[in-house]
């Protein structure tokens, strides 16, 4: 078979609509109204304009179906017949719903999308089985056995049309005026090839697409060749329907993807149309396109058949588990894939969608036996399986475990499969607490991420990677790396205010278009925002030009970087700005109507692997209508390259439909599998792709190829499941109306809660390991005292901030198909050996097989955001509109309106940024001006659901919530939903004692309280990020320098540590030691004040190079503020004691293993050094503070920030300011937590208003979560204190003083911040260098002692954990250096040490060698040193640090100790009588490098 046609199947649906299906009782399903999309909301009049098309949609009249106007005609009361009968509709397989990249016909690729088009002819076949069973009789003599409709789904007809004398002159192209214009055809937005010509928006009103036609009767009018078709057409693409329903909602889409048989017929007597009462029939529908050069499986450009497979995810049905199909395709399929070489394709292939549905059964007077809308409809509104959480896994999991019962198909131990699979998806690493990490990263998922920008970073290569594996790259580098990333901040944030500054031009657009605002206020607020654009474009323009990237001449959105890129950097991203995504809903028990294999891999079939007896004529074809019918219809009038395959496709569609052996007819006998796809279940034993072509011996080789067997079609398989979750047949009707919820409307009253009722706490939530920083309602307060309306006036808030807030949302597949997503992600990326730690083999065998039982419905209450700024989401006109193939941009010239500005000069500044409308006058203000704002820059409040509508494919409805209106003086009927952690209310006490939600109005009294009120969490409601840096003292070493902030964030290279802190546990003391790892000094719990300080540097020399000491090379001023605080601490014994109970408490509770490289370093000996470091945090918004887009609204209580952060202007900082916070949010951190050992604080200093290099903390005081009081704390400080008896009642006190517990009350409190680019007249006014000096001057930096294995984090309760780390740089080098020792003495030796040797004295920062004394004569050794004789075999490691007093220089100078290490000479415990005199001995014992022979130094 050389020419073959690519099969693509289709599922078909038909549900029957007569009076009994829509009289919809109480507890059943109620059939909406159609409501088709009003395109003359797209008009430019002041009229018409609307922010959607759409209407949502009034269920209160939909029942009994007297009252209902899809089914009677309101206006005289008639029925009307024509709309009766069964509505056929056909899904569109995903390979025609996305695009893919454009070929510019040279092989490349030019970045923009190439969307595909549907087919545009379907051929709908109605084969009748038994005539003898049709009813009325003469009906059953009128129709005929098989009838077939050919629809044109791009046939374009218009209302009216030109005339001439008052007769038409394009009749062909006007709609007939008895057509049902929401029954025969779709209203449908079709610009011309060129906008510029006419008045487009007013002509949509009247466009209409899609015709049906009797296919006895229709002739192909598309010419073969280049020429003109008498009938009007579009352009028909899935993706440019300015209507997100219009392919998937039968209502929107008739004659296009669907049809209604009403089964008419006319008699001999021609006494008008009749209508069949009782028929029994089944479908097929065949689509192609009419466009042969258009059709989806023409490869693009050079594609082989093969890549265009691959790119449109389609598969050869029965090789879709084939890790290399092409090795295992048959000779016919191998060959037909073969025969596109180069971009040529010969002979052509077209391809044909199929479906069917058998045994349909038509009964006027009579619903199908089973409707599942029905059994939905009672279980939504008496069960009210509904919750609510931030993410579809977050809401399911509340759902879950509280309606275990509901749903038949969800089962304990699925449930606790899923909960095990949410807590290890970010669980990859090895560290002890990973599970537990993983479990509070999920809290991150409840925010939307958006681009934070480029930065660039010193290139992970060898000449860039000095000691110690520091980033180090020459002086003039350095420089260069920070002009880059100067450049890239600034451009970054330009880009971000362009966008914005876009949008700002439809804004004003839209206000004035829609007469919110005149025009000349327009004209005025419109001259800074274009003046802005254009110096921000310059400004991006100039950026790009700096950092040598050139945008692509192809592609203007898309840039490359030129040859002078510096090749010592590498790429990458600033952290990304977050927004917490809208509250999500979820409604259990309702099966999705997507296939379960809806987002696999479509499997198609070629002709040659159809089966073989419908190649030939079938038994009886010539006597049953079907002989007639494929030669008078399919062969004459189709295409010569389509007819063959279509004659076989309905030949086979006669013969399926008995087929329905389990066995052998079972079309998809597995359960779809993301997972098999992925070839994650793959077995050891199966064969690479190298052994396919290639022996044992490296010989290439011909692959073993299948037998060519026929293949049964997708969906004539049993892959359905039936309302007690049993399989059936996908193609056959099963007397079962479908069900396939489409879309949801929902509506939420809001009532607004002040933010000084809110409080950030920590909470233990039922099913997490961990405790959580959550905001919630400040304890004692009553919420419905305060916003309750029913309560007394004296005693409430004076005007209650509530309004309603509703909105449209798509009911997508991606919900309940994500949990196989997340399952195959797991497996692809985390160790078998790791996996089976959580989840067992037959737990995830378990879960692939059953994912399909769990049923529900979750989406978001998409636009909650935007109505909190006075936005509103819709499908609406837009003026400007890009090409998707050029890239260029058009704007329509009817929606210029030049008196308020808006030309052909102004209009295209907007670009695309068209998404969201502004209120202007469509919403009224809550109170009027002077009451509250709509407008909520912070939302924090509680809503409860008033409406919840779910809408199926044909229209059916269920409600959460009895649609009928209520009366004015009750209260309106709402949902009581499962309330996931993350929204659910606090608790207060009622009546009684009895334990009830703290929400916005009175609880009903009595023990079965259900909370109907959802609470929402103060939540930016714009993109913003909280920005966590290293940080150190600005270098002012120019004058230029002094303009500088104290404090910027460290560079790449730039060491962030500025000293070491470790506990002596032997001397009860602390050890401090610069940031390379060089001792310092130490303090020990000893003399009168019961904290003595060493000498510096003791037991090592002084260092001669002052660098050393403190220097540019050790720290600089880094060695001042690590003095300050070895002050500090020696001057009170209780916060020596204290500061070391802190370590020790927070050395033991953070259970976090170091790194495997950390056993390496001989300071592991010693326990865990602590690193001394400088931290900054800042609240940054991605963009300036919205504004109201309300006419007359109310006023903002709060406002996000008062000025915009300007250079040398510092913000309001952390510390209390009740004065500002009473009129401006800031945000609390918690820095650190107890509970988590993984996180890496131990505690933190504040920084000096007056901060100076080296005295820039406050050093007095440390703010811990190991501190007095605490568990951890009061063990340690007891163990220590016990040593000394000197331990006064003062110096407790003053611990208690020194280590101030990190609680509520004292957490940082962060102000939003942007930094505004351009001044008031549109003006750029911040250069790269200026724009990271505000950066840093926003920054509240603490000094703090970290572990430096482990990230800080930042909890804010408004934005997803923050993690601060070391890199590994800082701390590897620093470690190898650090050593132990200890101060031991007096000891009583046997025998004198040596007499110091000046060569052999100790070297600053080097550990010194272990001592050995061998291999040396008598001679030798007298002349050298003995070793020290000391108990215990355990001191062999070690060195003794004898100290030396040498000789004065001059009288009266100072002379300090100097050290020589001499070997330890370990004995036994054995007593023995040495002869005197004995030697007293005072020292250190230091940790050793390495053996040296004393003497020889090797």
């Amino acid at each position: 078979m050389s020419n073959q046609n690519i099969l693509i199947p289709v599922k078909l649906d038909a549900f029957v609509f007569n009076e009994a299906v829509c009289n919809g009782g109480p507890g059943k399903a109620k059939i909406a109204p159609i409501a088709q999309p009003n395109y003359s909301f797209l008009r430019l009049s002041d009229s018409y304009l609307q922010s959607d098309i759409l209407y949502s949609t009034d269920l209160h009249n939909a029942a009994p179906a007297d009252d209902n106007s899809r089914l009677n005609d309101l206006g005289t009361r008639t029925r009307r017949t024509n709309r009766q009968g069964v509505y056929l509709h056909w899904t569109i397989p995903r390979v025609y719903r996305s695009g893919t990249a454009a070929d510019r016909g040279d092989g490349e690729r030019n970045g923009l999308p190439d969307f595909p088009e549907p087919p545009t002819r379907w051929l709908v076949v109605r084969h009748i089985h038994d005539l003898g069973l049709v009813k009325p009789a003469e009906a059953a003599k009128a129709l005929k056995p098989v009838t077939g409709w050919i629809v044109e789904s791009d046939r374009c007809r218009t209302l009216d049309g030109p005339r001439r004398n008052g007769e038409l002159i394009d009749k062909e192209n006007v709609l007939p005026i008895d057509l049902d214009l929401q029954v025969d055809v779709s209203p449908f937005v079709s610009p011309p090839d060129d906008v510029g010509n006419g008045n487009v928006l007013d002509k949509q009103a009247e466009v209409f697409i899609g015709d049906k036609i009797d296919a006895t009767t229709w002739q192909e009018s598309v010419p073969a060749k280049k020429g003109e078709d008498p009938k009007k057409r579009v352009n028909l693409q899935l993706m440019g329907s300015s209507n997100e329903l219009f392919a998937d909602f039968q209502p929107h889409c008739p004659n296009v993807f669907s049809i209604v048989d009403n089964f008419s017929y006319q008699t001999e007597d021609d006494s008008g149309m009749k209508y069949a009462t009782e028929v029994s029939a089944s479908y097929s529908v065949i689509g192609w396109n009419s466009k042969p050069d258009k059709d989806i499986a023409k490869p693009r450009g050079n594609q082989s058949r093969e890549q265009r497979f691959r790119e449109l995810k389609m598969s050869i049905k029965g090789f879709q588990n084939e890790l290399e199909p092409m090795a295992k395709y048959p000779k016919a399929i191998f060959e037909w894939f073969e025969q596109t070489k180069g971009g040529t394709e010969e002979p052509v292939t077209r391809s044909i969608c199929h479906g069917a549905m058998y045994d349909v059964q038509w009964i006027i007077n009579k619903a199908p036996k089973t409707v599942l809308a029905d059994h939905y409809a009672s279980l939504l509104c008496d069960a009210q399986p509904v919750s609510v959480g931030s993410t579809p896994m977050d809401a399911l999991m509340a759902y879950a475990g509280a309606h275990q019962n509901i749903d038949n198909g969800i089962k304990k131990d699925l449930e606790a499969a899923l909960k095990r699979l949410e807590t290890i998806l970010l669980s990859r690493d090895d560290g002890v607490e990973a599970h537990a990490q993983a479990t509070d990263m999920l809290y991150n998922w409840n925010y939307s991420r958006l681009d934070g920008g480029d930065q660039f970073h010193v290139a992970a290569s060898g000449d860039q990677t000095g000691k110690d594996k520091k980033p180090t790259i020459p002086k003039e580098k350095k420089k260069q790396l920070i002009e880059r990333n100067q450049l890239c901040r600034l451009r970054d944030a330009a880009m971000r205010k362009l966008k914005q500054q876009q949008w700002a031009v439809f804004s004003e657009w839209w206000l004035s278009v829609s007469r919110a605002k005149g025009n000349e206020p327009v004209k005025a607020t419109l001259e800074p925002i274009l003046a802005s654009i254009k110096e921000l474009k310059e400004k991006v323009d100039w950026c790009n030009e700096q950092l040598g990237i050139k945008p692509k001449e192809a592609d203007p959105d898309t840039v490359t970087t030129t040859d002078e890129e510096v090749k010592d950097f590498e790429p990458g991203v600033h952290p990304p700005y977050h927004q917490q995504r809208d509250p999500t809903l979820l409604v259990g028990g309702v099966r999705s109507g997507w296939e379960p294999d809806y987002l696999l891999a479509l499997l198609v079939r070629l002709d040659c692997q159809l089966p073989p007896d419908v190649l030939q004529p079938l038994p009886d074809e010539a006597l049953n209508g079907w002989g007639n019918f494929l030669k008078n219809v399919i062969e004459a009038k189709l295409p010569s390259d389509l007819y063959k395959s279509v004659q076989y496709l309905l030949r086979e569609f006669v013969t399926m439909r008995t087929r329905r052996d389990e066995e052998q007819d079972d079309g998809h006998p597995q359960v779809p599998s993301m997972l098999v796809e992925r070839g994650l279940f793959r077995s050891p034993d199966e064969k690479l792709v190298d052994d396919l072509y290639f022996t044992a011996d490296g010989e290439k080789k011909e692959p073993e190829r299948a037998e060519l067997k026929p293949e049964i079609p997708l969906f004539h398989d049993r892959l359905g499941l039936d309302l007690k979750g049993a399989k059936i047949w996908r193609d056959y009707w099963n007397d079962t109306q479908p069900w396939f919820p489409l879309y949801m409307e929902w509506e939420v009253e809001y009532t607004h809660v002040d933010h000084q009722d809110w409080e950030l706490s920590t909470a233990k939530w039922w099913h997490s390991e961990h405790s959580k920083l959550h905001y919630g309602v400040k304890e004692g307060l009553d919420l419905a005292n305060k916003y309750d309306p029913n309560v007394a006036e004296g005693q409430r808030a004076p005007v209650i901030d509530r309004r309603q807030l509703s909105g449209r949302v798509l009911i997508l597949p991606q919900p309940s198909f994500s949990l196989q997503t997340k399952i195959a992600q797991l497996l692809s990326n985390t160790l078998p050996s790791q996996l089976k730690e959580y989840i067992p083999d037959e737990d995830l065998k378990f879960l692939d097989k059953n994912l399909q039982q769990l049923q529900f419905l979750s989406a978001p209450l998409a636009g909650f955001d935007s109505h909190m700024v006075t936005l509103e989401q819709g499908n609406h006109v837009k003026p400007s509109l890009r090409d998707p193939r050029t890239g260029m941009l058009t704007v329509l010239p009817e929606a210029y309106r030049p008196k308020a500005g808006l030309n052909g000069e102004t209009m295209p500044k907007m670009d695309i940024e068209t998404d969201l409308t502004p209120y202007g006058r469509v919403h009224k203000p809550i109170a009027g001006p002077e009451g509250p704002a709509s407008f909520k820059p912070v939302a924090h409040g509680q809503f409860r659901l008033t409406k919840l509508n779910i809408f199926d494919r044909f229209g059916q409805a269920i409600h959460a919530i009895d649609p009928e209106p209520v009366p004015y003086n009750q209260k309106t009927p709402t949902v009581a939903p499962c309330i996931s952690d993350w929204y659910a209310p606090g608790i207060k006490v009622g009546k009684e004692g009895v334990i009830i939600p703290n929400v916005v109005e009175q609880n009903k009294t009595g023990k079965d309280q259900k909370c109907e009120y959802v609470q929402v969490p103060p939540r930016i409601n714009q993109p913003a990020r909280l920005n966590a840096v290293w940080t150190m003292p600005y270098t002012k070493a120019k004058p230029e320098d002094m303009s500088q902030p104290f404090w910027r964030a460290t560079n790449d290279w730039d060491q962030p540590i500025w000293g070491w802190v470790v506990v002596n546990y032997a001397n009860y003391g602390l050890q401090f030691f610069l940031p390379s790892g060089a001792f310092y000094r130490e303090v020990r719990q000893a003399g009168p004040l019961g904290a003595q300080i060493s000498p510096e540097w003791l037991p090592f020399p002084e260092p001669d190079d002052p660098e050393e000491r403190g220097g540019e090379q050790d720290g600089g001023v880094a060695a001042k503020q690590l003095a300050r605080l070895v002050q500090a601490l020696s001057k009170s014994q209780g916060y020596l004691l204290a500061f070391i109970a802190m370590v020790n408490a927070a050395t033991t509770s953070k259970g976090t293993t170091a790194p495997d490289a950390y056993a390496e370093f001989r300071s592991a000996l010693i326990g865990k050094p602590l690193a001394l470091v400088n931290m900054g945090y800042s609240l940054e918004l991605a963009g300036p503070a919205l504004e109201s887009r309300l006419n007359d609204d109310g006023k903002v209580v709060k406002k996000l920030y008062a000025n915009t952060a300007k250079k040398g202007v510092k913000g309001p900082g952390f510390e209390d300011n009740d004065e500002y916070d009473e009129k401006y949010y800031r945000f609390p951190v918690k820095l650190g937590d107890r509970d988590r050992a993984f996180d890496g604080l131990v505690g933190y200093f504040k920084t000096k208003s007056d901060a100076k290099p080296g005295d820039a903390l406050h050093l007095d005081k440390i703010y811990s979560h190991f501190s007095p009081g605490s568990k951890a704390y009061e063990t340690e400080f007891h163990k220590f204190s016990s040593y000394s008896a000197a331990v006064t009642a003062k110096s407790i006190a003053d611990a208690e003083e020194r280590i101030i517990p990190i609680s509520a009350k004292n957490y940082p409190r962060l102000p939003p911040h942007y930094i505004e680019l351009t001044d008031r007249y549109g003006s750029v006014m911040v250069e790269p260098d200026e724009y990271e000096a505000i950066t840093n001057e926003q920054l509240c930096v603490f000094g703090a002692i970290v572990d430096p294995f482990s990230p800080v984090h930042a909890f804010s309760g408004i934005l997803p954990v923050k993690e601060l780390a070391l890199p590994n740089w800082t701390w590897e080098g620093p470690l190898d250096r650090l050593s132990a020792f200890f101060h031991m003495g007096p000891l009583l030796v046997t025998r004198d040490v040596p007499d110091f040797v000046d060569s052999r004295k100790l070297a600053p920062g080097d550990l010194p060698p272990k001592v050995v004394e061998n291999n040396v004569s008598k001679k030798e050794k007298a002349s050298l040193t003995n070793g020290v004789a000391l108990p215990g075999g355990a001191l062999e490691q070690w060195t003794w640090l004898q100290p030396y007093m040498p000789a004065p220089t001059r009288v009266g100078a100072t002379q300090t100790e100097q050290f020589m290490p001499l070997a330890i000479d370990p004995v036994d415990q054995k007593a023995r009588l040495e002869r005197g005199p004995y030697t007293a001995v005072e020292g250190y014992l230091q940790m050793a490098a390495g053996a040296v022979d004393n003497g020889t130094g090797k």
